[in-house]
């Protein structure tokens, strides 16, 4: 699963949800095309998601932030086609908000000095707290101690 945070500086993670491998960077727009390739390349066959933090470009002192970020969405569309991946929902930026930098260092998925990395290890860290069941090696890193109350019946 692969999670961008877009903008002229785009924060990238990735994690491989059967080894719980995580990493997460901030590259250019050239950078970013080219860590997809280098994920597909290093994860032939195994179906890839990709969800980014939609931009809603509003105008003001910030406008300029809305081409990089539009750029980075439309080349993460294109590749996402090309490698065939599969596309997650794009997540409004707030939603990053549930994973909080200390529920990253818990996963130790923090990185000091990378905001852009971080949001985008946020939004994947928030889309995993939100699936249904929560990965069992995220509840157990987030959560320890807790045990489900209620079980499925066999």
């Amino acid at each position: 699963m692969v999670w961008l945070d877009p903008g002229l500086t785009t924060g990238v993670a990735w994690v491989n949800l059967v080894t719980w491998e995580f990493g997460s960077d901030e590259y250019d727009l050239a950078g970013t095309e080219g860590k997809l390739r280098s994920l597909a390349e290093k994860y032939p066959g195994v179906k890839t998601a990709v969800g980014y933090e939609m931009y809603l470009a509003v105008g003001g002192p910030r406008a300029g932030t809305a081409k990089y970020s539009q750029d980075v969405i439309a080349m993460t569309v294109r590749m996402t086609k090309e490698l065939g991946f599969q596309f997650l929902k794009p997540a409004p930026s707030s939603m990053r908000l549930v994973a909080t930098p200390v529920l990253l260092r818990r996963m130790g998925w923090y990185s000091t000095g990378n905001g852009h990395a971080n949001d985008a290890a946020r939004h994947a860290l928030a889309f995993l707290m939100r699936s249904r069941p929560m990965p069992d090696m995220v509840r157990l890193k987030l959560f320890p101690g807790y045990v489900p109350s209620v079980t499925l019946a066999p």
